[in-house]
């Protein structure tokens, strides 16, 4: 999983958290590619506390900007959060199928170019525009 430029929001700070979590991603489903439980499990670890801090940035920013949609977008936070958790308990009983983190990843995406990019033109919709100066 890697990032790519159609990703950005061009809000930099959730664009740096967004490349991070790709990051993440790919060593999970290297983890889980090479039947590494330990290693999957702390991966895990690691990325629902870096979800955790990213999502209380995004939903900062919505607030700040009084983004209409945000309980919704809260909401797909939610469904996320639960989904990793399901994951990691099934991660230290059990290897963790590689299907599954693909399917995290690709709701990973959806949420990205979707729903973040959503909030991200609303925020550039209030930004003032710079006027040109008269001649």
């Amino acid at each position: 999983m890697k990032w790519s430029p159609e990703y950005a929001t061009g809000v930099p700070e959730i664009d740096e958290q967004h490349q991070s979590l790709f990051e993440w991603f790919d060593q999970l489903d290297h983890a889980a590619a090479d039947h590494r439980m330990m290693t999957a499990t702390y991966t895990l670890t690691r990325l629902m506390q870096y979800t955790r801090v990213h999502f209380a940035a995004e939903e900062a920013l919505m607030t700040r900007i009084a983004y209409p949609e945000r309980e919704a977008h809260r909401a797909e936070h939610e469904t996320f959060r639960l989904r990793l958790r399901e994951l990691q308990t099934a991660a230290m009983t059990q290897d963790i199928a590689v299907a599954t983190i693909s399917l995290l990843r690709d709701w990973l995406i959806k949420h990205i170019t979707i729903s973040d990019m959503k909030y991200a033109a609303f925020s550039k919709s209030l930004t003032p525009k710079a006027t040109k100066p008269a001649r």
